[in-house]
């Protein structure tokens, strides 16, 4: 997919170097606004605060305007270090759920940043999760590669990364760091989706686990490449990247593939800062997980309740009055029902063309067949050339669309995609070809989190336009 989020801006990024997460969202004390709280492992590289871990945050703050975005880091020896060396001040898990404690927040949404739901998802989520009763509401996001289909969905989002690097005498290695806990599955469920989605050469790795580096340089081997390209699997670019990938040691990514005769790209960066994955990112929020309170006290209460509700009153319930309630007028009335007016309800089935309607610029009302599929705001522009549509869509569940079925989708060439470009308050604004108003038109749009093509039925409806618009 292709996306064509704006840069972050130098001011933004110079106060994401100076620790201050997104400024400019950060509420006055006292404010009640809800907060998300983006959860990293953390790095003290410039370059993965600026670009990776303040890309991820600057694109859950133009998704949620109305939220302030907080940052904590789970390790311990990245605060301190970020702090020795560059006075950052940065709050680890505790801190910062205390912090939202005193200033009074309500409502919070816990995004952890993490490639693998492992020992540290865990800890982030049972952290929250013993803050539950001090908040009205207290939610928490998957990470990257969790869920059913958290692989197609993260194929998806690396696409136009890989896309980038994709030659024809070039492999790609998706490097992650590995576990030996059981969600370093995830790895192997990546590389599926890869390989279905048609990267014949593009291979995950890790230096931890499976599947390890001998696996992967096995594989390279059949490619017949000269050159691979090394992608960080790793939210934001750390130490691990500059040593265990990047690095001269000679148990490094770089080196071993060097020592085998390939020309070796090491890309410096981690996935936080890829728009497609922030794409994602914005999407799991959506899809957050509420943390419910233990209730424990209510069930003392409930034992001694019930003894004295059945005693006495169940002999003057049935009465013998309810024998004469059934009437015999109800039975005429379903004959009144206007059958044949529906049938004039539905938009005619000859719709309105272009040649129809004066050109210009007109609002536009629009009628999905998903619930799911949300227009904020739409436009259609009409041209002696024909009309198209400009449609604005809440949330970021959608990547691309196709004007077509979802099977024709999957065999349509990259130039037929309808790719989406960023809008307003950080809208996905989609350019529509139509061929006419008030008539169902087939689409596909591709579901991010999915990883999938699905079938959508729009109706574009001509009732605001004004009548000037229209041809006598």
């Amino acid at each position: 997919m292709k996306q064509r989020k704006p840069i972050v801006s130098l001011l933004l990024a110079a106060c994401l170097l100076l620790g201050l997460g997104v400024t400019g969202l950060a509420a006055e004390p006292g404010d009640p606004r809800p907060v998300i709280l983006a959860v990293f492992s953390g790095t003290a590289d410039a370059g993965g605060l600026r670009w990776d871990i303040g890309g991820a945050e600057e694109a859950l703050a133009r998704a949620y305007p109305g939220y302030e975005i907080r940052r904590a880091f789970t390790s311990r020896d990245v605060i301190d270090a970020a702090r020795e060396r560059d006075g950052l001040e940065i709050d680890d898990m505790t801190e910062a759920m205390e912090r939202l404690i005193a200033d009074g927040v309500r409502d919070v949404i816990v995004v952890p940043v993490c490639v693998l739901e492992d020992g540290e998802y865990e800890l982030i989520r049972s952290t929250a999760g013993g803050y539950a009763g001090a908040f009205d509401s207290l939610r928490i996001g998957r990470g990257l590669l969790g869920g059913v289909f958290a692989g197609e969905a993260m194929a998806a989002a690396l696409s136009s990364e890989l896309r980038r690097w994709a030659h024809r005498d070039t492999a790609i290695v998706l490097a992650g760091r590995g576990t030996d806990h059981a969600a370093n599955a995830a790895y192997t469920l990546l590389q599926e989706a890869l390989t279905e989605a048609g990267y014949e050469k593009v291979f995950v790795g890790t230096m931890e686990a499976d599947p390890d580096r001998e696996a992967v340089l096995a594989l390279l081997e059949q490619t017949g490449v000269k050159k691979v390209v090394v992608l960080p699997l790793l939210p934001a670019a750390d130490e691990y990247v500059y040593d265990e990938i990047a690095g001269s040691g000679e148990n490094s990514w770089k080196s071993v593939l060097e020592s085998q005769g390939y020309k070796v790209t090491c890309v410096t960066k981690g996935v936080g800062g890829y728009r497609g994955v922030q794409a994602l990112l914005v999407s799991l929020v959506e899809e957050a997980e509420l943390i419910a309170v233990p209730a424990e006290e209510p069930e003392e209460e409930l034992a001694e309740e019930p003894e004295e509700e059945p005693a006495e009153e169940p002999e003057e319930e049935p009465e013998e009055e309810p024998v004469e309630e059934p009437e015999e007028e109800p039975a005429e009335e379903p004959e009144e029902e206007p059958a044949e007016e529906p049938g004039e309800e539905p938009i005619a089935a000859v719709g309105v063309m272009a040649s129809d309607l004066v050109p210009g610029r007109y609002p536009l009302k629009v009628y999905a067949s998903s619930s799911r599929f949300l227009v904020r705001d739409a436009v259609l522009a009409v041209t002696e050339d024909g009309m198209t549509a400009l449609l604005t869509l809440e949330g970021h569940r959608y990547g691309e669309l196709f004007p077509g079925t979802a099977a024709d989708a999957e065999r349509a060439d990259e130039e037929e995609i309808i790719s989406f470009r960023w809008g307003e308050d950080d809208g996905m604004v989609f350019v529509l070809p139509v061929t006419s108003l008030d008539t169902e038109l087939t689409f596909a749009a591709w579901n991010i989190r999915r990883g999938c093509w699905q079938d959508q039925i729009l109706i574009l409806s001509s009732e605001m336009l004004p009548e000037e618009a229209f041809i006598c």
